[in-house]
């Protein structure tokens, strides 16, 4: 976790300032030109014409009276070749070449980075002025310093563990006399290499916001910024600001460690280094110098003016943004190398249960379940059941396992009891761990080595924290209890070990034997105690204190002892006495899924409304990219709302070539709507108050296509109400698609019915099919012949088909040739 006593050091540099001092070539007072613009005030500046040389001893910028010309920034008015005059600055070159340091920003050193400079200044033709460190003469503050309050110990990020104590953490005092230990702001234009530094976290969060104001005391264009961190990381959040009357500030660059953090603290998307900027007013989010390493002295240099449009020849509007008088940086977030860590008040609670339990040896090869005594409940364990294992150990149920980082401070209290062989025995008390708990990373830690009386019964109290606990070797597979001997006693655990098994508890083991002649082991109770958060500080009981850490990336849990969502912990090799953990991310999984096999490249399930292996694409009924990693990469389709009422598509797909997320198609629109979205629905009049030509329908609610049958209707116009389309001849319905009453068979252009009136109950057929209602006994699309076993139909004669009427007895058969007369069978022989 990080150390609350970080802080930032910085031995600022601030500002190494390039370009004309505003008024002070002239010597103009400021009030002079308070109502002029950029543009007038150098244009006024600029005496100069062609064929003129700039006096080098001229007017120096205030508070500067050494004389020396290598500081004097002139603007020289040219004509170009196409005889228009611009202005361009003369370029002096500065005697010294050096690199002179000055002290700023909570923890962080700035430079005037002369030499570094001079490299990135623009290939242009014409000339430029020498640069100085106006930072120098500017009157500086700030609104929080290390030590200011009173005594305050702070401590370096340190990398490993191969520093100690001692050369990691120091003293901060603002009134102490000795000045190692005082770290004001004025140290930062001092042209001392000492520093200022930034009160610790340890004094709350709020110590991550500090502001640093510097007062140049007159104009100056301002194209160059360094900063240098002294024993601290760079910020990895902060804002470097400008103003002209130090009330209204302006930026001129947003920092932050990530794109997140761009979008999320300043709405920015986030860029890195070289930027071509799209004016000369651009103010971006940069992640370039918002990285941990390196741990100290890390420096920063910024050009206000390179990669903008005007950067060869300036601008008024370039011009215009690199003026300032006063210069502030507000730092927003400290550089952490882990979790940030804070403490909790916490209620106790306590967990306790005699079921579940078994009895087990050191080496946990057996595993026998006890007796409940019926009379006590308690749960009882005869030795003789494992006699080959002299030290035999309760092994907790699941509700002792797991995550116990809340038990963290607290205890497990248990009552035990033995009985030993009655009578006047050689025996004694034995020793050995009273608590042996497993981490699932493999580590083995114990607490305790006390003897007991004879007579049996004790509550034994084991502290869960990590003073006095200790390592089990694995070789051990037993402990001989009757020889007193202490093989089982390893290295003292240190508090991050102790931390990594109560992140993951696996296995707890109480101790059962207690004596050499003892024949039973009984176990009444076992409670395990831990926190719960706490509203208020009085409400805090024996337990004290829980942990609450802000996590690195890839962490979570109070005690960030749990992978993040798209991370998958790891464990590698390690010469202590645990498996070490790490959490990766799940890079293939597009940050879609909450863990993955590494193996494999299998990822879990996918969320975020994504599917694919790699959890690539978007569901059905979602758009855009699912390979940028964000949460909400697929977004429901609006066709043209999302509410189901107002979503008439199922699908939609980002528009092909676009950047733009929000460029969509819904690619299933119904019938009635069109638009990019379905969000037409074919309506027309000053209002939209009706449907148009070839629709019907309510035009508040929809307008549906007329959909006239091609076969029936005359054309594809129906009435805009009722949707009626116009028929033609022996055609109906609303669309024209069936014939009229008293035609059918649309095949065949709805001829008339024709039906047989007496084979068909009615004369109407079926509209479409042509089809008459035949009567019982007759058949065909008009109901003119009998089916099988019926006969009597006639167009002559009235009447419909009968029956064949079969009679038993003697038969005489009459065949008719005529099938409609049919079959008929008589009763009596001939």
């Amino acid at each position: 976790m990080r150390s609350r006593r970080q802080s930032f050091v910085a031995r600022c540099a601030l500002v190494t300032l390039l370009m004309l001092s505003v008024g002070a070539v002239t010597g103009i007072r400021q009030h002079d030109h308070d109502d002029m613009t950029v543009e007038e005030m150098l244009r006024r500046e600029s005496r100069y014409v062609d064929g003129e040389q700039p006096n080098p001893t001229g007017p120096l910028p205030a508070g500067d009276e050494s004389g020396v010309s290598d500081e004097t920034a002139l603007p020289v008015v040219v004509r170009s070749r196409q005889g228009r005059t611009r202005q361009i600055w003369r370029h002096h070159r500065p005697r010294h070449s050096g690199r002179q340091e000055l002290k700023l920003l909570s923890g962080l050193t700035v430079s005037s980075a002369t030499t570094d400079y001079e490299q990135q200044l623009p290939k242009a033709s014409g000339l430029w002025p020498s640069f100085f460190n106006v930072a120098l003469r500017a009157t500086i503050s700030v609104n929080a310093t290390c030590g200011q309050t009173g005594r305050e110990e702070y401590c370096r990020l340190a990398e490993g563990a191969g520093r100690s104590r001692g050369s990691q953490c120091g003293i901060c005092d603002a009134n102490n006399p000795d000045p190692e230990k005082r770290h004001p702001i004025t140290n930062i234009v001092d042209g001392t290499n000492s520093w200022w530094q930034s009160p610790t976290l340890q004094k709350g969060a709020k110590n991550d916001r500090v502001t640093i104001n510097l007062d140049l005391g007159q104009l100056y264009q301002i194209v160059f910024f360094t900063m240098r961190a002294a024993i601290s990381p760079l910020p990895a959040a902060w804002v470097l600001e400008k103003s002209m009357d130090g009330r209204a500030y302006d930026a001129w660059q947003y920092f932050a460690a990530d794109d997140t953090e761009c979008r999320e603290r300043f709405g920015l998307p986030a860029y890195t280094a070289n930027y071509i900027f799209k004016s000369d007013t651009e103010v971006i989010c940069s992640t370039q110098f918002s990285s941990l390493e390196p741990l100290e002295n890390g420096e920063i240099n910024l050009s206000i003016i390179s990669g903008r449009p005007s950067e060869m020849i300036t601008s008024p509007e370039l011009q215009n943004f690199t003026l300032a008088r006063y210069v502030r940086i507000r730092l927003l977030r400290m550089q952490s190398a882990e979790a940030q860590c804070s403490v909790a008040h916490v209620e106790t609670s306590s967990y306790t249960t005699l079921k579940g339990w078994t009895v087990t040896n050191l080496a946990m090869s057996e595993h026998i379940v006890p007796t409940k005594d019926n009379d006590t409940g308690f749960l009882v364990f005869g030795m003789f059941e494992m006699p080959e294992t002299e030290a035999v150990y309760w092994k907790a149920p699941e509700g002792y396992l797991g995550n116990l980082l809340r038990s963290y401070g607290s205890q497990l209290t248990f009552k035990m009891d033995w009985i030993t062989v009655r009578g006047d025995t050689s025996g004694k008390p034995t020793v050995g761990p009273s608590l042996i708990l497993v981490g699932r990373n493999g580590m083995k830690i114990a607490y305790g080595e006390e003897s007991y009386d004879e007579t049996g019964g004790a509550t034994i109290t084991v502290p869960l924290k990590e003073d006095s606990w200790y390592h089990v070797p694995r070789t051990v597979k037993d402990i001989i209890t009757r020889l007193r001997r202490t093989e089982y006693h390893g290295d003292p655990v240190t508090r991050s070990q102790f931390m990594a098994v109560l992140t993951d508890v696996e296995v707890v083991l109480l101790r059962g034997t207690y004596h050499t002649d003892q024949v039973e082991s009984v176990l009444e109770q076992a409670d395990l105690f831990s926190g719960s958060h706490s509203t208020t500080d009085s409400s805090a009981s024996s337990s004290g204190f829980i942990e609450l850490c802000e996590c690195p990336e890839g962490y979570r849990g109070t005690s960030c002892e749990q992978c993040a969502f798209g991370y998958v912990r790891i464990y590698e090799t390690s010469v202590t006495h645990e498996r070490v953990g790490r959490c990766i991310p799940c890079s293939m999984c597009n940050g879609h899924a909450a863990s993955c096999d590494l193996e494999t490249g299998e990822c879990g399930l996918c969320l975020h409304n994504t599917v694919g292996t790699n959890c690539e694409r978007c569901l059905a009924g979602f758009y855009g990219n699912a390979t940028l990693g964000r949460p909400d990469d697929c977004k429901r389709c609006a066709c043209p709302l999302e509410s189901p009422s107002n979503n008439f598509s199922p699908n939609c797909q980002s528009r092909g070539g676009s950047s733009d997320p929000s460029e969509y198609v819904c690619t299933q629109c119904p019938e009635g709507y069109t638009g990019d979205h379905c969000e037409f629905g074919n309506t027309e009049g000053w209002r939209c108050e009706r449907c148009k030509t070839g629709y019907w329908g309510v035009p508040d609610d929809s307008c549906e296509p007329c959909s006239c049958s091609e076969l029936g209707a005359l054309e594809n116009v129906c009435d805009v109400t009722t949707g009626q389309c116009i028929c033609k001849p022996r055609y109906g319905g609303r669309r024209c698609d069936e014939c009229d009453v008293g035609y059918g068979n649309l095949d065949l252009d709805c001829p008339a019915c024709a039906c047989n009136v007496n084979g068909s109950a009615s004369t109407v057929c079926n509209v479409v099919s042509g089809q008459c209602e035949c009567n019982v006994g007759t058949e065909g699309i008009h109901c003119d012949r009998c089916r099988e076993e019926f006969f009597g139909l006639s167009d002559e004669q009235p009447g419909a088909c009968e029956a064949i009427e079969i009679v038993l007895g003697s038969i005489g058969i009459h065949q008719w040739n005529d099938s409609i007369l049919g079959l008929a069978v008589d009763s009596h022989q001939r």
